[in-house]
């Protein structure tokens, strides 16, 4: 019981059912403030840990649960893609920046710099979101109302963008330090028992 426990994918699994737990959480419960969120950890970290594009799966359950709650309107669309988007944008990156054989300050660099470009990619695209979606006529349909779109969502930028800075190399340093499997630990089945 104990070394299935211990099985590296157990762990995996459990390290990432547990942040969605605090994404859900944090979404629902206790709100770190606007725009401050734990998706993109959980998203990002789903997808260095499993390296699929079945990832994607997590921030949809992630999102699907807590907008059940907040009566999301159709900025949802973008919200969902977005999170989708990095995800699938973050699994080449992995593999062409050989980011899992990086040592682990490095990592930690890397992600704030992935935590900073996602917070951008969230900002624009969601704000094309609202600016398309909106049904107040807030902003004219033009170039003009787009600009005034994104620059009277700039004060939301800044708390996304910190929150990603801090929690992706956060994330990052905990999976390295407690959950990442040991190369010396082995569990597979085919290993030939010495003496």
């Amino acid at each position: 019981m104990k070394k299935e426990i211990l099985n590296p994918n157990n762990k995996k699994i459990f390290f990432i059912i547990l942040l969605s737990l605090l994404a859900i959480a944090e979404r629902l419960w206790f709100n770190l403030g606007p725009n401050v969120e734990l998706i993109t950890l959980t998203t990002i970290l789903s997808a260095i840990i499993f390296r699929r594009k079945s990832v994607i799966i997590v921030p949809l359950i992630i999102l699907s649960l807590t907008d059940l709650n907040l009566k999301n309107t159709n900025i949802m669309i973008f919200t969902w893609s977005a999170f989708v988007l990095e995800s699938l944008a973050f699994l080449p990156l992995l593999k062409k920046t050989k980011f899992l054989n990086k040592p682990i300050f490095k990592q930690i660099l890397f992600s704030s710099f992935f935590g900073a470009g996602a917070s951008l990619w969230f900002f624009l695209w969601t704000n094309l979101g609202f600016f398309l979606t909106e049904p107040w006529n807030l902003y004219p349909p033009t170039f003009k109302g787009l600009i005034a779109c994104y620059v009277a969502g700039l004060p939301f930028l800044k708390p996304n963008l910190i929150s990603n800075i801090f929690f992706l190399p956060l994330g990052i340093f905990v999976w390295n330090s407690l959950v990442k499997p040991s190369p010396s630990l082995s569990f597979d089945a085919k290993q030939k028992r010495v003496g």
